[in-house]
């Protein structure tokens, strides 16, 4: 299970990073991202399997997540300053703030830096690294699981743990002490996308890729990660308006009427996504 994952994800990985090569952009930097999660996620979970030369690969893994981690804000400021977008249509941004914004868009790292990354030894070390323990594993047991529980249980304890979690972090946002629901969603953020990741890990060892039963079960979950990125996003453009030198009345209005929306929309899926039968129950 462990090699079929890094096999697989390794290939999704390679051909994210070709898409990024031939035409740079920052949604493609943000799936390189996410793939290089998802490989560091099947670490963890088989943390008690690994030898330390594979704790390493995983540090390595770490190291590149945290170098391209600015990426999803890049996002983020691309998407308030683009002419097409609600705020500009609607005459919510004012040149002042788009300044701004490009200011700071301005700070993150420039393709040729990015491109110079991806092409640097270190990173070609890192896929290097993780060919070599897919052949070393080929004919290797070390990862099998625990001979006194089978696969199928092993990954349902992972993820009975992890939709625990998460859950029980979403069920303070019924009543919220000392934190607002925008807080509390926000920070329960890394929970979902570590809940989403086990899913993409195990779902396949109890339903057919894609099936009904499992999307049926993640589209609650998937609905409260796009709305958290929404308040990311919101939360983004409401950091830069108190360094603006006068008050912004009209855009403060729109952004706290669409913050109100967003937890709204998301308090439902959240109460949708608590009820829903686990699939690999």
């Amino acid at each position: 299970a462990f090699t079929c994952g890094i096999e697989f994800t390794l290939n999704q990985l390679q051909r994210c990073v070709d898409c990024y090569v031939e035409t740079p952009s920052l949604t493609m930097l943000s799936k390189v991202s996410e793939q290089l999660i998802l490989l560091r996620q099947g670490f963890w979970l088989f943390d008690k399997f690994l030898a330390p030369n594979e704790e390493a690969v995983r540090d390595e893994l770490s190291y590149f997540i945290r170098t391209i981690h600015w990426v999803e804000n890049a996002r983020y400021i691309q998407l308030l300053i683009n002419k097409q977008s609600t705020y500009q249509k609607e005459n919510l941004v004012n040149q002042e703030l788009i300044t701004k914004l490009q200011l700071r868009q301005s700070r993150y790292p420039k393709e040729s830096q990015v491109l110079a990354l991806l092409h640097s030894e270190r990173f070609n070390n890192l896929q290097i690294d993780l060919l070599s323990l897919l052949l070393n594993k080929s004919s290797d047991d070390n990862h099998k699981v625990d001979s006194t529980i089978s696969l199928a249980e092993f990954a349902s304890r992972h993820l009975t743990k992890s939709t625990k979690v998460l859950s029980d972090e979403l069920t303070k946002v019924k009543k919220p002490q000392g934190s607002t629901s925008v807080e509390l969603y926000l920070t329960a953020h890394s929970l979902l996308i570590r809940a989403l990741l086990t899913t993409s890990w195990f779902s396949c060892l109890f339903a057919e890729p894609e099936s009904d039963m499992v999307n049926k079960f993640n589209m609650p979950w998937l609905d409260i990660k796009q709305g958290i990125s929404e308040l990311q996003s919101l939360n983004l453009l409401q950091q830069q308006l108190v360094h603006l030198p006068k008050e912004e009345k009209k855009l403060a209005q729109w952004l706290a009427n669409k913050n109100d929306n967003l937890i709204t929309a998301l308090d439902q899926s959240r109460e949708k996504a608590l009820t829903m039968k686990p699939y690999w129950s």
